[in-house]
Formats: structure tokens, sequence, C-alpha cells
């Protein structure tokens, strides 16, 4: 059979598949999003000594 085409691969992404249920199910996660989407809380150590509610970052100066 050919390689499917673009068509093919948007129709196979929207047929409902088999549900498996149990240990043999498959686990579908989130894939992480990378760059600026990123949350900044998980880019931040664990143990950084900062208190929870403060900037993460700097604050913008004061509008002239």
């Amino acid at each position: 059979m050919a390689d499917p085409d673009y068509f093919d691969r948007l129709l196979a992404r929207h047929t409902p598949v088999r549900t498996v249920t149990g240990a043999a199910a498959p686990a579908r996660v989130r894939p992480r999003l990378p760059g600026p989407f990123e949350r900044v809380e998980s880019l931040r150590p664990a143990g950084s000594g900062q208190d929870e509610d403060g900037f993460l970052s700097a604050p913008a100066p004061p509008a002239a």
C-alpha cells in the first residue's frame, strides 16, 4: 500500500480509536510546550529561598 497522504492522515486523526481498559491502555499526556509558553514556576528551583508571594521578575519601572 502507498504511503498515506495528507487526507489519509487527517482522516485517521479524527477516526475514533478502540478503547482498551486496564494496564494495557495507553497513557495520553499533553506535550510540554517549549519556549515562551513554559510556566515560569517550573523553571524556578524548588529551594530558591524566595517567598512565594514575591515577584518572579523585577517590577516594571513607574510610568513617566
